[in-house]
């Protein structure tokens, strides 16, 4: 996704580890991440993209099914180096991180969307499409 109608605060990684920010008017402007958070902004942008493949594969069983695996991977992988998507490090709203701006990207929910709060517990879970196993793409995507 990219082109002159980005809406304002949409996020994409370029080419050298730099980031942009469309404006919303048509043009992009360079974003500057603090290098501590663009590994984990990189992160969220591939969950992004991996989500919207699984959600654009429709009913297409194989198709769904790769998505699925791939988004699923990255999930594991932003857990496994980050922590989950939908953490705090603090009381909020201070203890928000701020995940490289991705906070304000229109996008963000569909990402932080693959986490649920447990009522039982209050942990973080996986979101039920990184554990459907039917080909569903939108399984466990309520409607917002």
């Amino acid at each position: 996704m990219s082109d002159e109608h980005d809406p304002r605060g949409y996020i994409q990684a370029g080419d050298g580890g730099r980031f942009t920010q469309a404006m919303g008017d048509g043009t992009r402007v360079r974003l500057d991440v603090p290098d501590g958070e663009a590994g984990e902004l990189r992160s969220l942008l591939g969950m992004w993209d991996a989500a919207r493949r699984l959600l654009d594969a429709g009913a297409e069983s194989g198709q769904a099914g790769q998505a699925r695996r791939e988004l699923g991977g990255r999930y594991e992988s932003h857990v496994s180096a980050y922590g989950p998507v939908n953490r705090l490090d603090g009381p909020p709203p201070q203890g928000l991180p701020s995940q490289g701006g991705f906070r304000g990207d229109p996008y963000a929910p569909l990402v932080y969307a693959l986490e649920h709060i447990d009522p039982d517990t209050g942990a973080l879970c996986r979101a039920h499409v990184l554990t459907a196993q039917h080909d569903d793409p939108g399984a466990g995507i309520e409607p917002g």
